[in-house]
């Protein structure tokens, strides 16, 4: 039998006899220019592939066939090495067998507890009273009226926020609506957090780094009865993701041009059971229901990036108004090489968004002109990256830097 015919009765490529036969697995006869297979080689190859699907090795297998070679398998000592070499592998599965039951079990466990999160009652929250006086009327200013309303000692639930001017905000599920709705095709709500399941590991380490900074930088203010904000919640959220490691004494405020965002931040918020006060806005503008200068710390992870794609003026300038004079700013920023590929494709997949978007010089004068001076450590670059939403336009080889930030809002 010649070595095509040999493979082809055991199902298997040519090069893999021809790796048997390397390695003394297999011992054809080769006293011509091919190898003639015999009923040996067939009896030698059926073992082979019986032990391998027994979980033998290779040099193990070597060594059976080696044994089986040099005796006929009736002497006694060739009967304890052959039932040494069985037993052993036997004891060795076993215990892989309790190794792996373990394992099972451990993750039985993980499974109860992701399940038992998932299951677990929401704690129902609504408008915090205490943030009541922070909204007025975007139109006019004005301080707000309340109407309609389901309410108790802590959470507005639901009702109506009335101006006489005769603009007019919905309290809905315990979340603010005004009713701007964004309805253009360059962006969707994501629902299912596919931007932080589609980041590379490179861009999630300085993420992390930032994040680290920022949560350091958080716990060294007193924070009590302060105001910390969060804009543009859709791409990133910060707050969302680090409730636990913050002050509870604080009002929290997350903004997001989606209800559904903010219908799902409040939901996966409720489960954790944290005692918190946090005021849900869903807006498309940049005339928040909020006081003037009742922000003391902005938290602007990626916000100003998120916001360039969608808005023609720098974030820098529609926050400014809700700045208290000293607000601490602090966050993350990604930039693009000016005149770069990506840049051009970022304007042209993001019409609505502002020319100077993700150039690093332009968002730092924008911060320095409201009067801001920013303080901004360049964490990393990174020269590739998942082919997802916004990174799409990211041109493999063009720079992405990653910085983390801090600023101090001292208008003059």
């Amino acid at each position: 039998m010649k070595i095509g015919e040999f493979a082809k009765q055991f199902g298997v490529p040519k090069d893999t006899v021809r790796f048997y036969i390397k390695n003394n697995l297999l011992i054809p006869n080769d006293q011509g220019a091919q190898y003639e297979f015999t009923d040996r080689e067939v009896q030698a190859m059926q073992t082979i592939l019986k032990m391998k699907a027994q979980r033998f090795t290779l040099e193990e297998i070597g060594r059976y066939l080696m044994l089986r070679r040099v005796s006929v398998m009736v002497e006694p000592e060739s009967l304890k090495l052959a039932s040494d070499l069985l037993t052993g592998k036997r004891q060795a599965l076993q215990k892989e067998i309790e190794e792996l039951n373990d394992i099972c079990k451990s993750i039985d466990a993980d499974l109860l507890s992701l399940s038992n999160i998932s299951d677990a009652p929401r704690k129902k929250t609504g408008v915090p009273l205490k943030a009541f006086s922070l909204l007025v009327c975007p139109r006019c200013g004005a301080p707000l009226q309340m109407g309609g309303a389901a309410l108790d000692q802590r959470y507005i639930y639901s009702g109506e926020l009335l101006c006489d001017c005769g603009f007019q905000i919905l309290i809905e599920n315990g979340i603010v609506k005004t009713g701007n709705l964004y309805t253009t095709p360059y962006d969707r709500p994501d629902l299912q957090r596919g931007f932080y399941q589609k980041i590379s590991r490179e861009f999630s380490a300085y993420t992390q780094r930032s994040t680290n900074y920022l949560i350091h930088a958080l716990s060294g203010m007193d924070l009590k009865d302060k105001v910390v904000f969060e804009g543009h919640c859709n791409g990133f959220c910060f707050i969302y993701n680090h409730l636990k490691k913050l002050e509870p004494g604080a009002i929290y405020i997350l903004t997001d041009k989606y209800p559904e965002m903010m219908e799902m931040y409040k939901a996966n918020i409720e489960r954790m059971g944290l005692d918190l006060d946090i005021l849900y806005i869903a807006d498309n503008s940049t005339h928040l229901p909020l006081r003037p200068q009742c922000i003391d710390v902005m938290i602007d992870f990626l916000t100003s990036n998120e916001h360039s794609l969608y808005f023609k003026t720098p974030y820098s300038q529609d926050i400014k108004p809700f700045l208290k004079p000293g607000a601490s700013i602090m966050g993350q920023n990604l930039s693009y090489p000016e005149n770069s590929a990506t840049i051009r494709a970022l304007r042209k997949k993001y019409p609505e968004g502002d020319c100077s978007a993700y150039l690093f010089r332009c968002w730092n004068a924008d911060y320095k002109r409201m009067g801001v001076q920013v303080e901004a450590k360049l964490l990393g670059t990174v020269k590739t990256t998942e082919k997802s939403y916004f990174f799409e336009c990211h041109k493999d080889g063009e720079e992405l830097c990653v910085r983390y930030f801090t600023g101090k809002y001292l208008p003059a």
